[in-house]
């Protein structure tokens, strides 16, 4: 509590200082141009720095606002080896918890992984706050297990040998995102009452299934074609001009199955979906300033798409009644495709819903292509 709110403290302070220059800038008169400039940007960075130090305020408004990291308060100073007593024998997508060293991380972190793409999850405890640290990464060369357990980094060596998609571009399939939210409730409920903590196996929801979205080049309007990892064309999404309705069908048959329309004369963007002819949802973006974020009731629960923070490039999430369904990432392989089209990664956790992950892929194309559009023109009023 003390921390808290002297954290508030110094942000109410800081933006007590942004207001002071705003002042400066607006009524005072300001002897050079330089000069004026440094106030704007002295204001500008004490703003970010307000919000950054109001965020950590707050763990509930940290782990919103950030979805690689967590902070999990731990009112009983519980460390390391309490928590891998309680857990080493947890079941997760990633196997079970192992203790060992994470670079630039003090003391023994409680490490799921790495899974053959690299990705791994650790937890650990110290530095200023009490709280456990729950943190995704997918650099493994930060890992040093125990000596006599070099076998821990073993499963990086597998390969991809069985798929006919670039190794490179499976690497952002955002495996581990799921299961944070998973051991974050676990670790925030075991924190709080070690004797009643939930340790049972982590459902992993099965097999999950990679798939290649990926836009083509056409004159009269935006076709994208949804690939299998052996290549096998599984959907096409096809959209006249002016490209507001888009029309998904299987890449065997050319009866529409899906349909998603954009709608107009709405200040946030409006996706109405459409299942075999009959409207299953609107989606809405909402009006949240951490993550891209849309909602819609459907027949099927409350469907979620929102971008995943603190990752490198567009990456999203996608979920009904806070399930996770699957992962949209944008291919990152260096190759002319990717840096003209949208072309992405879809993980699939459950094969019935393979038609609306590719529903959600179209509209992530359209709303990051739409983001690059109004970058593009802001930069030309600038020059």
């Amino acid at each position: 509590m003390i921390r808290s709110l002297g954290l508030k403290l110094i942000a109410i302070i800081m933006g007590a200082l942004a207001v002071y220059l705003f002042y400066l800038v607006l009524l005072e008169p300001v002897e050079s141009y330089t000069m004026g400039n440094g106030y704007i940007w002295g204001m500008t960075l004490l703003i970010i720095g307000a919000l950054t130090v109001w965020m950590f305020s707050d763990v509930g408004m940290y782990n919103n606002w950030v979805d690689t990291v967590k902070m999990i308060p731990n009112p009983k100073g519980l460390k390391m080896p309490a928590l891998f007593a309680a857990f080493k024998d947890m079941d997760t997508d990633l196997g079970r918890p192992w203790l060992g060293k994470v670079k630039f991380v003090g003391g023994k972190s409680l490490i799921w992984g790495p899974n053959p793409e690299g990705e791994y999850i650790y937890a650990y405890t110290g530095g200023l706050t009490s709280d456990i640290k729950l943190s995704m990464n997918m650099v493994p060369g930060f890992i040093t297990p125990p000596p006599g357990e070099e076998w821990r980094l073993d499963a990086l060596e597998e390969d991809g040998e069985e798929m006919d998609v670039d190794d490179e571009v499976l690497r952002h399939r955002f495996d581990a995102i799921g299961l944070m939210t998973d051991l974050a409730e676990r670790l925030t409920v075991f924190a709080q009452d070690p004797d009643h903590g939930d340790v049972d196996p982590v459902d992993t929801g099965g097999t999950k299934e990679t798939y290649m979205f990926e836009e083509s080049f056409r004159w009269t309007g935006q076709d994208f074609y949804l690939f299998d990892a052996q290549g096998q064309r599984q959907m096409k999404i096809s959209a006249p001009l002016p490209c507001k309705t888009f029309h998904i069908s299987r890449a065997d048959d050319e009866t529409e199955i899906f349909m998603l329309t954009k709608r107009i004369f709405h200040i946030l963007p409006h996706y109405d979906l459409y299942e075999c002819g009959t409207k299953i949802g609107r989606m809405k973006k909402r009006l949240v300033f951490h993550h891209d974020h849309f909602t819609a009731d459907t027949p099927y629960g409350k469907l979620e798409l929102r971008s995943i923070t603190a990752t490198i490039s567009a990456n999203f999430k996608v979920t009904l009644d806070g399930r996770l369904i699957g992962t949209i990432a944008r291919q990152l392989t260096p190759n002319l495709g990717n840096l003209v089209f949208e072309n992405f990664v879809l993980t699939l956790h459950d094969p019935k819903h393979l038609v609306l992950m590719t529903a959600m892929g179209v509209m992530t194309a359209r709303e990051l292509r739409r983001d690059q559009m109004a970058a593009l023109r802001t930069l030309r009023d600038d020059f």
